[in-house]
């Protein structure tokens, strides 16, 4: 019984920090190691419904793992453009030909 109480304890705590998968997994191992003890079918059965609520939704699971939109970026060699649609100031060549020379 006490073994029971500390897995509910570490699997609402993962669960708090955000692992339910981590959560569920604990109840899965709680009940394997309950049930090789030969503990009733029904303690058994309370723990699969836990682990089964900590175990994120399959439509929850397909909407977590879809790609979120990357920002674009200049392509190379072409100018970065600012918010407003203007082009970034760049040094030119020439300009950076002079300021090489200088040490």
């Amino acid at each position: 019984i006490e073994l029971h109480a500390r897995i509910d304890q570490l699997s609402a705590a993962l669960d708090r920090a955000g692992d339910a998968g981590g959560a569920a997994a604990c109840q899965d191992g709680l009940h394997r190691t309950l049930e090789q003890r030969g503990v009733l079918p029904s303690v058994l059965d309370e723990i699969t419904v836990k682990a089964d609520a900590y175990r994120p939704s399959p439509k929850a699971k397909s909407q977590a793992g879809k790609k979120q939109p990357k920002k674009k970026q200049a392509a190379k060699g072409q100018p970065a453009k600012t918010q407003a649609g203007k082009k970034r100031a760049t040094k030119s060549p020439a300009a950076d030909k002079r300021s090489s020379g200088r040490k």
